[in-house]
C-alpha cells in the first residue's frame, strides 16, 4: 500500500513486484536483489514522475472520468511536496480552451491541492496565472480559486526579507469589481464583490482595511464604481464597529475623511451628480449579459440611499434641511418614472420607522412635510407616497401631543385625537381623499379622515360637545368640496370629486354607527333612516278585495326585523302566530300595534314600517335581522317617526346632514350621472326622512299631488316611499288619503311620468313601485 510511512510498521507496506523488479529497483525500495521490494511514498513519487502519469492525465488523454479519479494522485504528490510550479502550470494550461465541464473539474482540483502547496511563491504563481485571464473568460470557479488562495496566503507567516505580497489576491479581486472589468454575467460580479467584502472582514486583513476604504472614497469623489465602493464601505462598517453604536474607529485615521458627516456629504454630492446624467434605455434596464452598465438606474439609486441609511445609523451624521431639499428636488421632482419616486418615498419612510435613524431626521421633519410632501399633486399620489405622508403626519402630530396611535406604527393601529386643534396635514389628506386618481389611495385617505374626526380621546372635555363640533366640521368640509367640484368645467373630474365626497359622507355615517354600537357606556342613540335596506326592515303592501267584495282595504305582507323597531319586547324573533294575527288586523283595516309602535307623548302614531324600493324581492334574511339585533346600543326607526331623544342626547351626523344639507344633497341626484346618482341615493336612504316632504304629505294640503313629480323622477320616488309608509302605519291618514281621491291622483301622476333615467340609481333594477296601485 502506498501512503505515509511515518509511524507505520514495515509489515503495512504492500509488495509491488510488477512495479520494481530487477533493474527497476531504486532509492526507497527495500528487499532482496531478486525478490519484490516494498514501495514507500518517496519511491511512489519518483515512479509517478518517471512514468509521466500527470502528463498522461492532463495533457495526452484529458477525460472527465480520468480527471475525477486523479484527485488521490494529486493529493498524494502535494502532501509529499512533489507538486510544484511546473505541475500546477501544466494543470492550468490543460484547462484553457476546454469544455466547461473539464475546465470546472481542473479548477476544482487546483483549489484542493493549493492548500498543500508549501510556499507562498507557489501560491503567488497560481494567482498570476488566474489574473492573466480575459474578463470574459472568468467563471465563478476562477473567482472561488482566487478566494481560496488568498485565504491561504494571508494565513502564512511572512518571512523576513520576503517581497511577496500576501494580500495580492485581495488586490486582484478589487480590480475585478471595478467598472472597467466586465464579466460575461452580472452574477459573476456579485459573487466577486461578495468574496472581496468577506475577505476584508477577516481579522487577518485589519491592516489593509484603511487602504481599501481610502480607495472607495477616491471612487466616490471621482464618481467611479460607486455602488461597489459603497457596498465595500458598508461591509467595513459591520466589520469595524457594532451597528447603531459609536464606532471604535476614527475615520480620520484612514486619512481620507474627517467624520461621518463629511462622508454623508460626499455621497449626497455623488447622488446629485448621478441624477444629472443623461438617461438612456440601458441605464433603466441594465444587467444584461455583457451589455450596458453593470447596475440599473434604480439599483444605482438604491445603493446610494442604503449607504446614507447606514451612515445615519452610526449616529455620527444627520440629514439637514438643505440635504432634504436637494434630495427631493433631484430624486422626486426629476424622477424618471413613478417607480423611482416610490423608491425614494419608501426609503424616507424606512428612515422614519427605524428607531436608530428617526432621530437623525426629526428636527427637519415638519419642514419636509410642509415644503415637499404636502405640495405634491394629490391626484397623482401613489400608495407608497400616501403611506409616507400619513406616517409623517402621525409623527409630527404625536410630537405635539395632538395625536396618539394605538400601535405606534401610524398605519395599523387606530389614531386617537388628543387636541381640539386641527391636525397638521389635514387639508392635504382631504385633497387626496377627494381628488386621488388611485382608488386605493382615496380609500386609505377616507379611512384616515374617519379616524381623525371620530376618535377623540376621553381626556378632552366637554367630550360630547367636542365630538359634535368635529362632526359639523367634517360634514361642512365635505359639502364645501362638493360645492367646489360642482363648478369644475371638467365633467369627469367633477363627477369623481362629487363621488368621493358622497363616499366620505357614507363611510362617516357607517363608522359613526359602528362606534356607537361598540361603546357600551354610550347613552342609547336613536338613528332614524329613510331606507329599508339601511334598516334591514322589509314590508310589502298590496290592495286586495275583502271576502265580501264590498270595499277595498290594504293587505300587508310583512317580515319585520323586530330588533329595529321593538322598544319594549326583548325578543329578536318574530312569532309566526303573531304575524298571522297582524295580517288579519291589517285585513280588517286595524292598525298594527304589537312591537311596532313608538310614541312622542302626544298620541301621534309613530310606527317603524318601511318598504324596499329596489325592484327585487323584498326579502330580509333572518341572519340580517339577527345581525341588527346584536347592536343593542343603536336603535333605528324610519324617517316617518320622530325620535324620542332628550336634549342631552348626542346629535348624530345623520341629523346634521338631514337638517342642514338635505336640499344640497338631493339636488345632486338630478345633476349627476347614473353612477354618482346611485351613490347619492344610497346616502339619502341613510338619512332621516325629510321633515318638509313628510309634513306636506301628512297634511294632504291642496295641490299635494301636483308636487309629486314636479322636482323630477327621484323626488317622485322619494315621495311615493313616504306615501307608502304613511299608508302602512297610519290608518287615520290612510282613510283621509282614500277619501280625498288620493288613489286617482297618484294614478294620474304615475301614468303621466316617463320613467327613464340614464343609469339605475342602485345595483338592482330601477323601478318606481307604487304599492297603492298594485
Amino acid at each position: 500500500m502506498v501512503g505515509d510511512n511515518r509511524g507505520r510498521k514495515e509489515s503495512c507496506h504492500t509488495p509491488l513486484a510488477h512495479m520494481a523488479t530487477g533493474t527497476e529497483r531504486g532509492r526507497g525500495c527495500t528487499g532482496g536483489q531478486d525478490g519484490p521490494c516494498w514501495a514507500d511514498p518517496e519511491f511512489m513519487c519518483g515512479w509517478l514522475k518517471a512514468n509521466e502519469v500527470l502528463e498522461e492525465i492532463f495533457v495526452h488523454n484529458v477525460h472527465t472520468e480520468v480527471l475525477k479519479r486523479s484527485r488521490r494522485i494529486l493529493m498524494f504528490l502535494s502532501e509529499w511536496g512533489e507538486l510544484g510550479e511546473k505541475e500546477v502550470h501544466m494543470m492550468w494550461e490543460s484547462s484553457l480552451g476546454k469544455h466547461e465541464s473539464i475546465e470546472k473539474l481542473i479548477i476544482d482540483l487546483l483549489g484542493q491541492v493549493a492548500r498543500h502547496l508549501r510556499t507562498v511563491e507557489a501560491l503567488q504563481g497560481l494567482l498570476k496565472l488566474v489574473s492573466g485571464l480575459e474578463p470574459s473568460a472568468f467563471t465563478t470557479q476562477h473567482i472561488e480559486l482566487v478566494r481560496r488562495i488568498t485565504c491561504l496566503m494571508i494565513q502564512m507567516e511572512k518571512k523576513e526579507g520576503s517581497t511577496v505580497d500576501h494580500f495580492m489576491g485581495i488586490n486582484i479581486l478589487w480590480n475585478m469589481i471595478q467598472d472597467d472589468f466586465q464579466f460575461s454575467l452580472s452574477e459573476m460580479h456579485n459573487f466577486c464583490l461578495q468574496c472581496f467584502v468577506g475577505l476584508l472582514e477577516l481579522q487577518e486583513c485589519r491592516q489593509v482595511r484603511g487602504e481599501y476604504f481610502r480607495r472607495c472614497v477616491e471612487n466616490l469623489r471621482e464618481h467611479n464604481s460607486v455602488p461597489q465602493s459603497l457596498m465595500v464601505m458598508n461591509g467595513l462598517f459591520l466589520a469595524i464597529a457594532v451597528k447603531r453604536k459609536q464606532p471604535d474607529v476614527d475615520w480620520a485615521s484612514f486619512g481620507c475623511v474627517q467624520d461621518e458627516q463629511e462622508l454623508l456629504d460626499l455621497v449626497l454630492a455623488d447622488l446629485m451628480w448621478y441624477q444629472g446624467l443623461p438617461i438612456s434605455s440601458m441605464d433603466i434596464d441594465a444587467g444584461e449579459e455583457g451589455l450596458g452598465p453593470r447596475y440599473s438606474r434604480q439599483e444605482e439609486l438604491q445603493q446610494r440611499l442604503s449607504f446614507i441609511s447606514s451612515v445615519l445609523e452610526l449616529e455620527g451624521g444627520s440629514l439637514k434641511e438643505q440635504h432634504l431639499d436637494c434630495l427631493w428636488e433631484t430624486l422626486v421632482k426629476k424622477a424618471v418614472n413613478s417607480t423611482e419616486r416610490d423608491l425614494v418615498f419608501g426609503w424616507l419612510e424606512g428612515l422614519l420607522r427605524c428607531r436608530w435613524t428617526r432621530d437623525r431626521i426629526l428636527p427637519v421633519l415638519e419642514s419636509l412635510f410642509a415644503k415637499h410632501i404636502c405640495t405634491q399633486d394629490p391626484s397623482s399620489i401613489s400608495e407608497v407616497g400616501f403611506r409616507l405622508a400619513r406616517y409623517t403626519m402621525t409623527l409630527i402630530n404625536s410630537s405635539k401631543s395632538w395625536l396618539a396611535d394605538s400601535d405606534r406604527n401610524g398605519d395599523n393601529g387606530k389614531v386617537m385625537i388628543t387636541t381640539t386643534e386641527q391636525l397638521v396635514g389635514t387639508p392635504f389628506v382631504w385633497e387626496v381623499a377627494v381628488g386621488a386618481r388611485n382608488q386605493s389611495v382615496a380609500q386609505q385617505a377616507i379611512s384616515f379622515l374617519n379616524e381623525v374626526y371620530q376618535n377623540l380621546s376621553s381626556s378632552l372635555q366637554p367630550l360630547r360637545e367636542l365630538m359634535e363640533s368635529k362632526r359639523h366640521e367634517f360634514i361642512a368640509s365635505c359639502m364645501e368640496h362638493v360645492q367646489k367640484a360642482a363648478g369644475d368645467a371638467n365633467v369627469k373630474k367633477m363627477e369623481t370629486r362629487v363621488s368621493r365626497c358622497v363616499w366620505l359622507l357614507t363611510s362617516f355615517l357607517k363608522e359613526f354607527e359602528g362606534n356607537v354600537a361598540s361603546t357600551k357606556a354610550q347613552q342609547q342613540l336613536l338613528l332614524r333612516k329613510h331606507s329599508v335596506a339601511a334598516q334591514q326592515v322589509q314590508a310589502r303592501a298590496a290592495l286586495q278585495p275583502l271576502p265580501d267584495g264590498s270595499s277595498i282595504a290594504l293587505a300587508k305582507e310583512s317580515s319585520v326585523a323586530r330588533a329595529n323597531c321593538s322598544s319594549s319586547s326583548g325578543s329578536d324573533m318574530t312569532d309566526p302566530e303573531e304575524e298571522r294575527e297582524e295580517r288579519e288586523e291589517v285585513r280588517k283595516g286595524e292598525e298594527l300595534q304589537t312591537n311596532h309602535t313608538t310614541s312622542d307623548g302626544n298620541g301621534e302614531d309613530n310606527r317603524t314600517i318601511d318598504s324596499n324600493v329596489s325592484g327585487a324581492e323584498n326579502m330580509v334574511t333572518e341572519e340580517g335581522a339577527n345581525q341588527v339585533a346584536a347592536n343593542r346600543d343603536v336603535r333605528m326607526t324610519d324617517g316617518c317617526s320622530k325620535p324620542r331623544c332628550s336634549e342631552a342626547d348626542e346629535r348624530s351626523p345623520h341629523d346634521i346632514l338631514s337638517q342642514k344639507y338635505f336640499d344640497q344633497i338631493f339636488r345632486l341626484l338630478e345633476a349627476s350621472s347614473g353612477r354618482v346618482s346611485a351613490q347619492v341615493w344610497d346616502l339619502v336612504g341613510l338619512l332621516p326622512t325629510n321633515d318638509d316632504m313628510l309634513s306636506s304629505l301628512r297634511r294632504l294640503e291642496p295641490g299635494w299631488a301636483d308636487s309629486l313629480a314636479a322636482a323630477g323622477l327621484y323626488s317622485l320616488l322619494y315621495k311615493m316611499q313616504i306615501v307608502e309608509r304613511l299608508m302602512a302605519e297610519d290608518a287615520e291618514w290612510r282613510e283621509r288619503f282614500v277619501a280625498s281621491g288620493g288613489l286617482a291622483a297618484v294614478l294620474q301622476v304615475m301614468l303621466g311620468v316617463v320613467f327613464e333615467v340614464a343609469a339605475p340609481p342602485s345595483s338592482s333594477a330601477f323601478a318606481v313601485r307604487c304599492p297603492v296601485l298594485t
